[in-house]
């Protein structure tokens, strides 16, 4: 079967379907062995204290550690065939930050991972499983073919709303390497009569399964290799795509559809040569799945959208929904860098130019960190970071460079001037403002007053005619938090005195 075509959708039903966890599908590795450790429950279960010590050990660890496993991880909603919505989790774990232990008895090699995932509905922990991941290779394997761990998990959702996946993972082979990583999706309840297209699997490869495996990998018929890191370009130059469609039978009146995809800028144009791919296809089942590929080779570095959904014969939408990926070319994604900044740069060691591009995380984009943190040598993240000063700074700054070193000076102003229990001074809402802002034309500050929580209100004379910022130390550990600001981008919040007197309360841990 050609891989553009469309199939009848035949999931097996999600079991069991009880307390928020559904199953969870492991394997499609060579050799690999599963030495599963009983899932983390919430209030309605009991934690064992080996599962609850090895928990702790593993964030633990994780906070001291420097992170070296780069993991990344992709959240996306389905359906079954019983029409019961579900949560796939696609993650991925390169072998290069793995240290895996040679036998030189058999010239193998062996991989342990220690794993921990907590996933969060709406700020609430919704479910957990901590596990480990045993794998087995010839030292002289190939190492195209056992370049990554690359595994699904699903649970089926008992309700919509925003999901909030934490992976942690811990080198058991190496304890001092730890790592981690986050993604969310905001579910909706599946229409049963309205033409409904799920969430897109962005891949590296889809092919046809092999009869008779078993892998968390298959759907339908075909292995999908998901890339969910999102990025592709001089390395995986094709895009392979997945997503299903519901209730054709239904909500269709014509035999036919077309099912399309394109992609787009970040200023929501069409990519020319990516601008619109339709293909008709007959209406033979009330779901369909819709794959195919495209070269992205001529796309430039940067962060682009794959629309994608189904037609009707003149072309008008249906079911259209969206997804950013990311393509990374061997080059910075902006033109020209004035040369002293490459300069100052490429005196800094890779955990240097990590911990700058963390400090500027007040002026860059989740889309400018996922693209980052895909950079695997410190060359490249020079690039890119001389890029981003670049293409962030102000209109009144002349150069990139003069701007960078304005902006880490007030963050180590800020490391030392505003420092509280909980975060470093220049990561606070005092620090953010300083930083973004500069200094404040006067600070009023209140400390001893008995019907108050202790507040500063800063005065920027010369900022949009004369603006305020008021912060409250709300948790008495000199944590001081915007509670409101008359810049027309910050938060306002008219009320906030009564927000900050003495009898509120503290919205410690919110």
């Amino acid at each position: 079967m050609n891989l553009n075509d469309s199939l009848v959708l035949k999931h097996t039903p999600l079991a069991p379907r009880k307390g928020g966890i559904a199953w969870m599908a492991f394997g499609g590795f060579s050799r690999r062995h599963l030495q599963a450790i009983p899932p983390l429950r919430g209030a309605r279960g009991v934690l064992p204290c080996s599962i609850v010590c090895i928990a702790l050990l593993l964030v633990t660890t994780l906070t001291l550690a420097q992170p070296r496993l780069q993991p990344s991880m992709d959240l996306v909603q389905l359906q079954d065939g019983e029409r019961v919505s579900y949560l796939e989790i696609n993650y991925a774990v390169p072998r290069r930050g793995l240290s895996p232990k040679h036998n030189a008895t058999n010239d193998s090699l062996t991989f342990a991972l220690l794993l921990d995932l907590r996933i969060y509905r709406d700020q609430t922990l919704w479910a957990t499983k901590t596990w480990k991941l045993i794998e087995t290779i010839a030292a002289n394997a190939s190492q195209d073919s056992h370049n990554e761990w690359l595994d699904a998990l699903r649970y089926v959702l008992d309700a919509p709303g925003r999901y909030h996946a934490v992976l942690r993972l811990l080198d058991l082979h190496r304890p001092e390497h730890a790592d981690s990583a986050e993604a969310s999706l905001a579910t909706r309840a599946f229409s049963a009569t309205s033409l409904e297209v799920s969430d897109v699997i962005l891949a590296t490869d889809i092919r046809k399964a092999v009869s008779g495996t078993a892998s968390a990998l298959n759907k339908n018929g075909y292995e999908i290799h998901a890339n969910p890191q999102l990025l592709f370009g001089a390395t995986q130059p094709m895009l392979f795509y997945y997503f299903e469609a519901y209730n054709l039978n239904t909500a269709l009146r014509s035999d036919s559809y077309k099912s399309y995809w394109h992609i787009e800028n970040e200023n929501g144009e069409k990519v020319a040569g990516l601008d619109g791919s339709y293909r008709t296809k007959k209406r033979l089942h009330q779901s369909s799945i819709e794959m195919g590929m495209a070269s992205i080779s001529a796309l430039p570095t940067g962060v682009f959208t794959f629309v994608y959904g189904l037609a009707d014969s003149a072309k008008n939408p249906l079911a259209l929904r969206r997804k950013k990926l990311f393509v990374y070319q061997g080059a910075p994604p902006t033109p020209a860098v004035a040369p002293s900044s490459l300069n100052m740069l490429a005196q800094l060691q890779e955990q240097e130019l990590d911990e700058e591009f963390n400090r500027m995380q007040h002026i860059t984009q989740p889309e400018d960190k996922k693209l980052y943190l895909s950079l695997n040598n410190a060359e490249a993240k020079r690039e890119y970071l001389s890029s981003l000063w670049e293409s962030h700074k102000p209109e009144d700054y002349a150069a990139g460079i003069s701007f960078r070193q304005v902006y880490l000076s007030r963050a180590r102003y800020a490391e030392t001037q505003f420092p509280s229990a909980l975060r470093p001074g220049w990561k606070g809402d005092r620090g953010r403002v300083y930083i973004l802002y500069g200094p404040p034309s006067h600070v009023e500050r209140e400390t001893s007053n008995p019907n108050t929580k202790p507040y500063e209100i800063w005065r920027y004379d010369d900022l949009q005619g004369g603006v305020i910022f008021v912060f409250a130390d709300r948790t008495g550990f000199k944590n001081y938090e915007l509670v409101h600001s008359t810049h027309r981008d910050e938060l306002q919040n008219p009320d906030w005195e009564r927000s900050i007197s003495s009898g509120s309360g503290s919205n410690f841990g919110r």
